[in-house]
């Protein structure tokens, strides 16, 4: 990739369709495209990063670097996202985010927070695990690097 080179932002999207669904097939589906344009696309994303971002065998997931485009993507999401809803009378969207939660949390303390940040347009997908695995998930987190912006550790979120 050429210094100050831009990714390409469909290239980008089309990539995190594919981490979201874990599938090409889904998110072309979603995209309303063809599964070859969408392998045609990560595979072109995949060349301007000069790195393999997807594991595609027995199921896609993202590879080390793969987890950083997709972070990197959802941060440009968030602050699209916010400068539309700032310059935009009355714009209203919906931000979307992953929470890992353990099943103590969900039965005391997180529905009122779930009921705040839909007031606030946050759409949640929540996985609900025990405590042994969303303490493993916080400890990858914290081993990605404590150098991350607002909105990365808030999409990072682990309760």
């Amino acid at each position: 990739m050429k210094v100050g080179a831009m990714l390409n932002m469909v290239e980008l999207e089309t990539f995190a369709a594919v981490v979201e669904h874990r599938s090409f097939t889904q998110a072309a589906v979603a995209l309303n495209i063809s599964s070859a344009a969408t392998t045609r696309r990560v595979k072109r994303l995949e060349r301007s990063v000069r790195a393999l971002l997807l594991l595609r065998e027995p199921t896609v997931i993202p590879t080390k670097a793969g987890e950083d485009v997709f972070r990197h993507f959802m941060v440009v999401r968030l602050q699209e996202d916010d400068l539309l809803r700032r310059v935009t009378p009355g714009r209203t969207s919906t931000t979307a985010l992953a929470l890992a939660v353990n099943t103590d949390s969900l039965a005391t303390w997180f529905e009122p927070v779930t009921r705040e940040l839909a007031q606030h347009h946050v759409a949640l997908e929540i996985v609900v695990d025990d405590q042994d695995h969303t303490l493993e998930a916080q400890d990858q987190m914290k081993d990605a690097g404590a150098e991350r912006t607002v909105a990365e550790q808030f999409h990072s979120l682990v309760i």
